[in-house]
């Protein structure tokens, strides 16, 4: 159990045909005391035959007799019989009964054996049991109570010779009583019992005579005070599951912690009530890329078994449930806790490094350290089992407050059940799990962002450190230019942000691509804006059917189509607003002010023009049915190792001859869709040519098409915002 306080039981088969001589191994127990509670010596009624002595003296002694007449003539069990004679009792379907001495026994020697090499006042020690052979015959039992020491349970037996010891001493010994206040526990007045017991967390009685009695010191163990910050005491059912971290806690999906707030362990609702979108992602995930950006740390290296999969506490509990599932602590990571404080130092030193960016994560940090500084006080064989604990509470705890954060954002049961009761369904474990995934992929790095670093015209996307982003997958685009692909963010904005209710990150990320608009696409590598890469000939049609799904999930509605979106590149003259917005033809130029052009951060005219996200929406639509054509900028092995110079060719239309209205686009040398593996083998022959070109008109792209359209007329047109859309209708 969580606070070491059992029993240990050793017992001898009775009937066994391998008997032998063999010594019983001693058995070692690692900073556990025990006192002894009964011992016992089964006696089987040997029945009378002729081939036996005549006198009952005789019999033979031992477990197997002599022959109690007594006991036999007394006996209540009329329905025993062994050869038409009567028993006490009956085990097992044999004549047979227990002879209890609640005493010093001298089947067992117990020996308590200090390892402290001066080293602290909990360091080691430890109890040997050692059987005594010539004592421990077939049949004998001995029942010790155990409990840690300095757990603030220590026994005291001011008499040790006393003998018997009475019954009282089972009630003494029952370390959960609850009644410390007077000096009858259940009818027993505890005077009567010559064993003492410290309780735990016992306040000071209020009469001094129990003051003498019960208790032989009030100072707590280190055991103790760790309990009571773990809250043990408080019968909390993060604790319970604590102990029981098998298949069928951790596979049930239920929740460690409800909203009853009064069972949670001291200060863990504070510490985790503070925590934000970003912060949780921080605390639970966070891969070793992302941790090398962001605090130049990577993920904890256990020897024997390798990185963890997360450097939060994920990370660790990916590998505890396996470890306590098959209760393995023979496993590595046992092996790590118990060599040294590394792990523990790890968990409290990467919060305190983030906290600089993310104070809220300061208490949390502060909750670790105040319990790991105990934890490291205790001998080494109890590390993993009390390091595992913490990370479990605390890990339970931010998966809570995750759920509770989606509970006030959406209303939706099978995401959201009742936070008052741990009970949920496969379903809503299932769709928590998913909800999870927002906070895995979305965080704050330092080489990338959505927006140039303090240079957007408008809060909160200035921010000097930066704005949140998804990765597009993990671990491989954790940071840098590689880690958010407009295709791959607006594929999954629905399910990772609008479902669960993220409606900012979602509005963000909607804001940022549509600022790098160029050639009238979204960019495929966003690069926040640096040096954007425009490759990807579906990445508008999914934005554009992120915005649909923004508006009709989204409390703004559709007057986010009225958004200001600060151009990260100059527009073409004709949607540039003013009095000729829509007016100037395309072919109108004026040297030094074209549009499209690529201009680098510094240049004065990046985010000079602004369009609204209606007037986006509408550049994308016109720019397609009129034609895109052009070469990528820095085209080149620079940009593209693998690429043939006409794959750098980037081409969409629309076909109006036919009468079919349907989008198409590049060519067998360029990949501008999700399927967009590049040969890359000149043994091969591959090298240059995409394994799947799909040059012409991809099916999801007329998909999105058709989606868009029917979405401007059937709803954003027909309403009250139609004059957000520089539009009447589509022909």
């Amino acid at each position: 159990p969580i606070t070491h306080d059992g029993y240990l039981l050793i017992a001898r088969c009775a009937f066994n045909k391998y008997h032998g001589s063999d010594t019983h191994s001693p058995i070692v127990l690692r900073n556990q005391m025990v006192h002894i509670m009964e011992s016992a010596g089964l006696r089987v009624q040997a029945p009378i035959s002729d081939s036996m002595p005549g006198s009952q003296d005789e019999l033979p002694s031992g477990p197997y007799g002599p022959h109690d007449t007594n006991a036999i003539q007394h006996a209540k069990d009329d329905r025993a019989h062994v050869r038409g004679r009567k028993t006490l009792g009956v085990i097992s379907g044999l004549p047979c009964f227990l002879d209890f001495s609640p005493v010093l026994s001298t089947l067992v020697n117990v020996q308590e054996q200090d390892l402290n090499d001066g080293k602290s006042e909990f360091a080691n020690m430890q109890t040997t049991i050692t059987v005594n052979q010539d004592k421990f015959l077939p049949g004998s039992i001995v029942l010790f109570r155990t409990w840690m020491k300095g757990s603030g349970m220590d026994l005291v037996v001011p008499d040790p010779t006393m003998s018997p010891v009475p019954s009282p001493m089972r009630i003494a010994a029952n370390l959960t009583l609850a009644n410390t206040a007077g000096v009858d526990y259940n009818g027993v007045n505890p005077s009567t019992s010559p064993l003492l017991i410290k309780k735990l967390l016992m306040p000071k009685p209020k009469a001094a005579a129990a003051a003498s009695i019960l208790v032989s010191n009030y100072d707590q163990g280190y055991l103790e005070i760790l309990w009571q910050l773990m809250g043990v005491e408080n019968r909390n059912r993060g604790a319970e599951i604590m102990i029981q971290m098998g298949r069928d806690e951790l596979d049930a999906g239920n929740l460690a912690f409800t909203s009853d707030l009064g069972v949670w362990p001291p200060g863990l609702w504070d510490a985790v009530s503070v925590l934000e979108d970003e912060d949780i992602n921080i605390v639970l995930y966070r891969c070793a890329g992302e941790e090398w950006d962001s605090i130049g740390d990577g993920a904890y290296n256990i020897p024997g078994h390798g990185d963890l999969p997360y450097c939060g506490l994920q990370g660790f509990m990916s590998v505890i449930e396996q470890v306590a599932r098959n209760n393995d602590l023979g496993h590595a990571i046992c092996a790590n806790l118990r060599a040294g404080p590394w792990m523990m130092d790890y968990v409290v030193g990467r919060l305190n490094k983030y906290s600089a960016k993310f104070p809220n994560m300061s208490k949390l940090a502060a909750w670790f350290e105040e319990r790991f500084r105990i934890i490291k006080t205790l001998s080494p064989s109890f590390v993993p089992k009390y390091f595992f604990q913490l990370i479990f509470l605390a890990y339970c705890a931010v998966h809570f407050k995750a759920i509770a954060v989606l509970c006030s954002l959406h209303q939706q049961k099978f995401i959201c059940p009742d936070s008052s009761t741990r009970r949920v369904s496969s379903l809503e474990v299932l769709a928590q799990q998913l909800a999870l995934t927002t906070y895995q992929l979305y965080g704050r790095v330092n080489t990338t962002s959505l927006f140039p670093l303090a240079k957007y015209p408008e809060t909160p996307f200035n921010d000097p450190h930066g704005v949140a982003c998804l990765a597009a997958g993990l671990p491989h685009f954790s940071s840098r230019h590689m880690r958010c692909w407009g295709r791959d963010i607006f594929i999954s904005l629905r399910g990772l942000f609008l479902i669960p209710g993220h409606f900012d990150a979602a509005r963000s990320h909607l804001i940022a691509f549509a600022s790098t608009l160029r050639h009238g696409l979204i960019p495929n590598l966003l690069d926040q804006g640096n040096f954007s890469r425009y490759n990807a000939r579906d990445a508008s049609w999914w934005w554009l059917y992120a915005v649909q799904q923004y508006c009709q999930s989204s409390p703004e509605g559709l007057t986010f189509l009225g958004t200001t979106v600060y151009r990260r590149f100059p527009p073409l003259r004709r949607y540039r607003q003013g009095p000729d917005y829509l007016k100037e033809d395309e072919s109108s130029e004026i040297p030094g002010d074209e549009g499209d052009m690529y201009i680098s951060t510094d240049d004065p005219k990046m985010y000079q023009h602004v369009s609204t996200i209606g007037q986006i929406c509408h550049e994308i639509l016109e720019r397609h049915a009129r034609g895109i054509s052009f070469k990528e900028w820095n085209a080149g092995p620079n940009l593209d190792h693998a690429m043939q110079d006409a794959g750098f060719h980037v081409s969409c239309h629309t076909k109006f001859d036919n009468g079919s209205g349907l989008l198409f686009g590049g060519n067998r040398f360029n990949c501008g869709t999700w399927m967009d593996k590049m040969g890359d083998s000149e043994k091969a022959g591959t090298k240059g040519l995409p394994a799947t070109p799909r040059d012409g008109a991809a099916v999801e792209i007329i998909g999105l098409l058709k989606a868009t359209l029917r979405w401007i007329t059937k709803e954003v047109l027909s309403s009250e915002h139609r004059n957000l859309i520089p539009a009447t209708g589509v022909s």
